[in-house]
């Protein structure tokens, strides 16, 4: 099944609505874990429901890391390590996950 995304609006008692993103991932609902401003909202939308981590080349890494929390995965885009990586990705919103080539390790390493 398709990640979907569907936006409940609740009334408040002053008359002004609460709005409370509800996402389905796989059939199961996630609650709403975000901020309350466009920009969290925006990107916690993003981040559950397209790809939790970021590619990024190599050439960008230092750019793309700076300012914030950061985990980045080095290596093969596949297997249970990547795996891993992914699923926590997708579960933890106080990080920006990045994945790039394990040649990049070498790099910056």
């Amino acid at each position: 099944m398709a990640n979907a995304l569907k936006l409940k609006v609740s009334p408040l008692s002053s008359g002004s609505c609460k709005i409370i993103p509800l996402i389905f991932s796989n059939g199961q609902k996630q609650d709403y874990t975000g901020g309350r401003t466009t920009d969290t909202i925006v990107t916690w939308i993003n981040k559950k429901a397209g790809p939790a981590s970021s590619e990024v080349a190599c050439d960008d890494l230092a750019a793309r890391t700076t300012g914030k929390l950061n985990m980045v995965y080095f290596g093969n885009f596949e297997g249970e390590l990547y795996n891993q990586f992914m699923a926590a990705a997708k579960t933890n919103d106080n990080y920006m996950f990045f994945h790039t080539s394990g040649v990049c390790a070498a790099l910056h390493g």
